[in-house]
């Protein structure tokens, strides 16, 4: 199975939020720190806003979302 990308800067709470849930479910991810409004943030978030994520070819954006997309496609702790 594809790695996890979290798009967004690491100083942002909502990618801090993102990237605790892999971790605490032990989900091997890449974080690419892009600030909001990038074209690659752009492409999957509407308005422009992080934390964005891709896994594969299924792409997702807001932090509840994506934290609830990792609880439950992978085994481990809820």
């Amino acid at each position: 199975m594809a790695e996890i990308e979290l798009i967004g800067v690491p100083q942002s709470t909502c990618v801090r939020a993102a990237r605790t849930a892999c971790e605490e479910k032990g989900v091997a991810y890449r974080l690419t720190p892009l600030p909001p409004d990038t074209p690659e943030v752009l492409a999957i978030h509407p308005l422009g806003k992080i934390p964005v994520m891709r896994h594969g070819d299924f792409s997702l954006c807001e932090t509840r979302a994506v934290v609830a997309y990792v609880d439950r496609a992978f085994p481990g702790p809820p």
